[in-house]
């Protein structure tokens, strides 16, 4: 009772100041960092040291953070003095100098760049190579590649045997971001077989980070065996370049067996070997006579198969092709006869007659008379059948056959007229019938547009027949027949008359060889 009343008198007789209460005012611990000149620099030859003066009592770290990488470094610095940095990599690094006492820091930057080695970029394209094909082997060394000229050195050594030198070469990178081939990457002609070890040295001198050097070691297997050629097959060996439908083009077809994965290629070359056509092959090759949108003149070619490995090694295989000027086409033609010409059977009953030349006709005329008086109507009948041995027609194809009868009804009776109809192979009958009406002058038949109807072996020895006849007391005069169609021709338009597209007239239809007509 008695300590605390004491401490309550001594309280209220002791003046008391609020700013004494108050916490000291704190202030930053001094810091000077001297930084070397030195921003880019290779730390191999040049040693990089910062000194650093700090208040005694303050705590300083010096932070090493490499950019575009993993690199991190946080050193402890006891007291001042010089710190020697160790950079444990290549590239851009942010170091920085902060030194804090009670809370309150200083601090220093500074942004430097080391390089000690070449960092070698490499894509490794075609490592197999051949006596026809280097080694694809690509180098690059970045942006670094504009600080100097990089000398590349190599050499290839069999494999298991480094002490062996079985090629060597040098050359100098392009001053490019991108990665360069490097060139003549080869072994001698008649090397053996087999995987070849490739160390490929790079080295630069450069302004800031003086010589520089990288190195590559990899492998390629040298190749100098021909492949098996692949075989080929050519759809036809004489086509005609028209887009007429019939072999416009010929088609290789591929053999490819169990040799896929090799480059294909064919050539096309003429009877001079003069090279009209190239192309790669992956499933087949149509050559369809041209040489871009031209033509090419009629004659023989080449068609050249050629099979490459990936070591630049080929063999070839050919066949040859003919080509053509000749196209498809459908070729008109037609004749006029008199009518006796064409005459194969008759069949005349006792009140009928047929005759030859009659009077007032030309002749070669024929009359086909009816006597109405036979009580035996049939008897009254005359009929004939006629034909024409046509010309041959390129795969025995005709079309628009017709025939056209010249005449008409004799002085008596009047009434007269006569039937035609066309002969019907397939069916062995007759067909396409018309009435010829009794006015003197020119009455045509029907055409038979697919004339694979009326004509008789036509592939063979086409011919065509058709009937005329007369019956209850008709009379009728026939002079002349003509007898038209188109067959199709594969000919060159326009070298000869009976080529010519119309060959009208022309002389290639004929009267009847001889042979029995159809009955």
């Amino acid at each position: 009772m008695k300590i605390r009343a004491l401490a309550a008198a001594l309280a209220l007789s002791a003046p008391v100041s609020l700013a004494a209460l108050a916490p000291a005012e704190a202030a930053a611990p001094s810091l000077s960092v001297t930084w070397p000149e030195a921003v880019r620099f290779n730390p191999d030859t040049t040693e990089y040291v910062v000194d650093v003066q700090v208040d005694e009592a303050a705590e300083v770290h010096l932070v090493m953070d490499q950019y575009w990488g993993y690199g991190f470094e946080d050193i402890v610095v006891t007291g001042s003095g010089p710190v020697t940095l160790d950079f444990p990599g290549d590239g851009a690094w942010g170091l920085s100098v902060t030194a804090c006492l009670q809370g309150d820091c200083s601090s220093s930057q500074r942004t430097v760049e080391v390089q000690r080695d070449l960092d070698v970029q490499a894509g490794l394209g075609d490592r197999i190579a051949g006596p026809r094909r280097d080694a694809r082997i690509f180098v690059g060394v970045g942006e670094l590649s504009f600080e100097g000229i990089v000398e590349v050195a190599w050499t290839l050594s069999p494999q298991g045997q480094p002490e062996v030198t079985a090629a060597s070469g040098s050359s100098t990178l392009p001053q490019q971001y991108e990665l360069a081939r490097i060139p003549d990457l080869r072994l001698p002609e008649g090397s053996p077989d087999g995987t070849y070890r490739l160390q490929v040295g790079l080295r630069m001198q450069t302004a800031d980070f003086g010589l520089l050097e990288g190195s590559l070691t990899t492998s390629i297997r040298w190749d100098s065996q021909a492949p098996d050629p692949v075989g080929f097959k050519l759809s036809d060996t004489v086509f005609y370049p028209v887009d007429d439908g019939y072999r416009d083009s010929v088609r290789v077809k591929l053999d490819r067996g169990g040799r896929s994965g090799n480059d294909l290629s064919v050539v096309v070359r003429d009877a001079s070997g003069v090279e009209v056509r190239r192309a790669r092959v992956f499933r087949g090759f149509t050559f369809d006579g041209r040489d871009g949108k031209r033509v090419l003149p009629a004659g023989r070619y080449t068609v050249e198969l050629t099979t490459t490995d990936a070591a630049g090694n080929s063999s070839s295989t050919s066949r040859q092709v003919t080509l053509r000027p000749e196209e498809r086409f459908w070729q008109e033609v037609g004749r006029t006869f008199k009518a006796s010409q064409l005459l194969v059977e008759r069949f005349v009953g006792r009140c009928g007659s047929l005759v030859t030349s009659p009077r007032g006709q030309r002749k070669g005329s024929l009359g086909y008379y009816s006597d109405s008086r036979c009580a035996d109507s049939s008897q009254g009948t005359v009929s004939t059948v006629l034909g024409v041995t046509l010309p041959t027609a390129f795969q025995g194809r005709y079309r628009s056959f017709r025939v056209t009868v010249v005449g008409g009804a004799a002085r008596k009776p009047r009434r007269s007229f006569a039937q035609l109809s066309y002969y019907l192979p397939g069916s062995e009958d007759y067909g396409y019938g018309r009435t010829l009406t009794r006015e003197q002058g020119a009455h045509r038949g029907r055409k038979v547009e697919d004339a694979r109807a009326v004509v008789v072996a036509p592939k063979k020895s086409p011919s065509a027949y058709w009937s005329i006849g007369v019956a209850g007391g008709a009379w009728y005069d026939i002079r002349s027949f003509k007898v038209e169609m188109q067959r199709q021709v594969l000919a060159v338009p326009g070298s000869s008359r009976t080529m010519s597209r119309t060959a009208s007239e022309a002389r290639t239809i004929a009267e009847p060889s001889g042979a029995p007509g159809p009955g």
